[in-house]
């Protein structure tokens, strides 16, 4: 079994920041392997939604906490679970780096991502898979915190679909 946890701020008036492209990757993977509508589950403080991929279960869930707080949900899904962090994967933005790319590793650890920190920390371990989706703009240094709080424009919000579905991909062949 997986868990996916997609890191995001709950809340309409934050629901298109760059901060939720977690929420947004997970949302465009749970559709794509028609997984279970996400419903909101106060026992692990998010919103869950349950499938396969290929013949392994997955649960994904968007905590309902603030970002900076998301290692709560995450010690009471693990727990709950029983899930090992090799078996997590947490999918964010990354300031450092450019839109409409992506990285995915394991082994790393917060680079200043409050969210991931809160997730590491209470998991004790770096030893996560984590899916890094790009935000930064362009070469031009900008304020992190304006940049993640700020929407997609809307040439980007176009763009996040297919960004993410190049993500899937890639991550789906690491299922049986």
């Amino acid at each position: 079994m997986k868990l996916i946890i997609g890191l995001g701020n709950p809340g309409k008036n934050l629901e298109k920041t760059r901060h939720n492209y977690g929420f947004k990757f997970i949302e465009i993977l749970s559709k794509q392997f028609e997984f279970s509508d996400f419903e909101l589950n106060e026992k692990f403080q998010s919103e869950i939604s349950e499938g396969k991929i290929k013949n392994e279960k997955v649960i994904l869930a968007k905590p309902q906490t603030m970002m900076n707080a998301s290692g709560r949900a995450t010690a009471l899904l693990t727990k709950f679970y029983k899930i090992k962090s090799k078996d997590i994967i947490i999918t964010h933005d990354d300031v450092d780096i450019p839109f409409g790319n992506f990285k995915i590793s394991f082994g790393k650890n917060a680079a200043g991502h409050r969210g991931v920190e809160s997730i590491l920390k209470v998991l004790k371990t770096i030893d996560v898979t984590r899916i890094r989706l790009g935000t930064q703009p362009g070469k031009k240094k900008v304020d992190a915190m304006k940049l993640v709080l700020g929407k997609f424009t809307p040439t980007q919000q176009k763009a996040l679909p297919k960004i993410i579905k190049k993500a899937i991909e890639q991550l789906s062949m690491a299922f049986k």
